[in-house]
């Protein structure tokens, strides 16, 4: 096994370049012993291109771009379901003719474990080993083509000794010609493969959008990206790891690519204004921005705050014991949501420990320490900026910050480092697993993020209080409740208030279900809160 050289082909045009290098990157950091041949079939690319794909230097890898220009520009047909990838992608077993064997791969992939136990699958017998989706999401297309089976083309262990052989690139090209197929070559695949192919594990092609179809503890060796990709929209599953990989490909250079938001997470009314909420940004589709500001000044002087905006841009609200500034306008939807509408109000009428994780700009942390009953508050921030935001929220109170331990580190289910974009404008909305509101014009930031079990298991274990844990960690909640819920930790905790984000809240609510908490929630996929009390 040592010695065996593993033959990869991605097939690349050139919006595909960049996609091309970070799957190659993942293929080196998770290499073991074995060498790699990859060979880049270039589809009419710039020399930029090719002198970056040709840049890539990587031990035990060798790289072979193979550049095709203007190649089937004369094809004698007008059919409009004929592309010139479906041609490139039928032809392989031509182009790569002196080889027997090859592991097709689309762009759109990372891997996440060495390939010499897959391509070293026996497929003698076999057109090509192939992973099965016919159930539940590709009935449709197996009735259409009368098959049994139907599988993603995606990735695809080849025979190309044996395609060769019996013509199949002819008769791929001749069968897309015939008919009108809905995906660009794998109908095409399915239908002439029929009967040939070996079906090996689902790992071997994780499709993304329909993770929901495999085993929740399946981890794949390849993840294929076959619908939303990572590097075009933020919250896109493993879209973090592939992050890791971009980072380290000769395309990183130690930022994150800025990618687009989701463009509406859920409606609120103020008076007759209609607001969309984008995580905590808002915008009004009926007011201007000014309206939208005095709509919030109205609420903070009905429950007896001031707000005043300073000479710097900054909001400072002041009021009922507490004074805080912010420099975004982000503040005061996170001050409304906290001061206002009591969003993490609960009865305090015994002591408390608080755990806050999210301080942001420390205004529940601030709020909580208002009461008698809280005689501590542990709270973490992972991002600088912020966490000195939150310092002059502290210096505004000195009487209250007395109650307050602040850490700049975030909480997750493991020690470790990151890099990501910080934006100025939205130091609520920073994120330890993704960056979403990150952006590349903005200063590449560092944050230290520490085990949450670790941290909390030693503030736990000093109180004989009851402990509130405060969670607002912008997607990190499905780190650390899974972790505090498998050390056994949630039993020790009372009263969980936290906000859930850009996934399922039923693995947060299964969670608790289990650790016998009575909840309810508000709001729906993919964003809202979560009240619980443990019974």
């Amino acid at each position: 096994m040592k010695d065996l050289r593993i033959s990869i082909v991605y097939i690349c045009d050139e919006k595909y370049v960049m996609p091309t290098c970070v799957s190659i990157q993942s293929i080196y950091e998770n290499k073991k012993d074995s060498a790699y041949d990859i060979y880049i079939i270039g589809v009419d690319l710039s020399q930029k291109s090719k002198n970056k794909i040709n840049s890539i230097k990587l031990s035990s890898i060798n790289i072979h771009l193979l550049a095709f220009e203007n190649k089937y520009k004369d094809l004698n047909t007008t059919h409009v379901y004929v592309s010139k990838a479906a041609l490139f992608k039928f032809d392989i077993p031509n182009i790569l003719s002196g080889l027997d064997k090859v592991l097709y791969i689309d762009s759109d992939t990372i891997v996440q474990d060495d390939l010499a136990k897959l391509f070293n699958t026996d497929i003698d017998q076999y057109y090509a080993g192939v992973v099965s989706n016919s159930k539940p999401y590709y009935k449709g297309d197996c009735a259409e083509l009368c098959l049994n089976d139907y599988f993603n083309s995606g990735v695809m262990l080849l025979n190309l000794k044996t395609l060769r052989e019996n013509n199949t690139p002819d008769k791929l090209y001749q069968d897309k010609l015939s008919r009108a197929t809905r995906f660009m070559d794998q109908d095409c695949f399915n239908k002439i493969f029929a009967g040939h192919i070996k079906f090996l594990d689902p790992k071997c092609n994780y499709l993304t959008v329909y993770s929901d179809a495999y085993p929740k503890n399946l981890r794949p060796y390849i993840v294929h990206f076959a619908s939303e990709k990572p590097w075009k929209k933020f919250d896109v599953k493993y879209g973090r790891s592939w992050d890791k990989y971009y980072l380290k490909s000769n395309f990183g250079g130690g930022a994150l690519l800025s990618r687009k938001v989701r463009k509406v997470i859920y409606k609120e009314k103020i008076g007759n204004k209609r607001i969309l909420h984008i995580g905590k940004v808002k915008i009004s589709y009926k007011k201007n921005k000014k309206d939208l500001i005095n709509s919030y000044y109205e609420q903070f002087k009905s429950s007896g705050y001031d707000v005043e905006r300073c000479a710097d841009k900054s909001i400072k609200i002041s009021g009922e014991g507490l004074t805080i500034c912010g420099k975004a306008d982000n503040t005061l939807w996170t001050a409304s949501e906290v001061l206002c509408r009591k969003g993490y109000d609960f009865s305090v009428n015994m002591p408390f420990i608080m755990v806050d994780i999210g301080f942001n700009l420390g205004i529940t942390s601030l709020h909580f320490a208002q009461n008698e009953n809280i005689n501590a508050i542990y709270a973490f921030e992972p991002f600088k900026p912020t966490y000195e935001l939150g310092l002059k929220n502290l210096e505004l109170n000195p009487a209250l910050s007395k109650k307050i331990k602040l850490f700049n580190f975030g909480l997750g289910n493991s020690d470790r480092i990151l890099q990501f974009n910080y934006n100025p404008d939205l130091p609520g909305s920073m994120s330890t697993v993704s960056d979403r509101f990150g952006g590349g014009a903005f200063k590449a930031e560092k944050a230290e993020v520490k085990n949450a079990y670790t941290v909390l298991n030693d503030i736990i274990e000093k109180h004989k209080e009851n402990i509130f844990i405060k969670l607002d960690a912008e997607g990190a909640e499905f780190e650390i409740l899974p972790l505090l819920d498998e050390k056994g930790l949630l039993k020790k905790v009372n009263v969980l208030i936290m906000e859930y984000h850009y996934n399922s809240p039923k693995i947060l609510t299964n969670i608790l279900e289990r650790n016998n908490f009575f909840y309810f929630y508000e709001g729906s996929e993919p964003v809202g809160v979560i009240k619980a009390v443990r019974l």
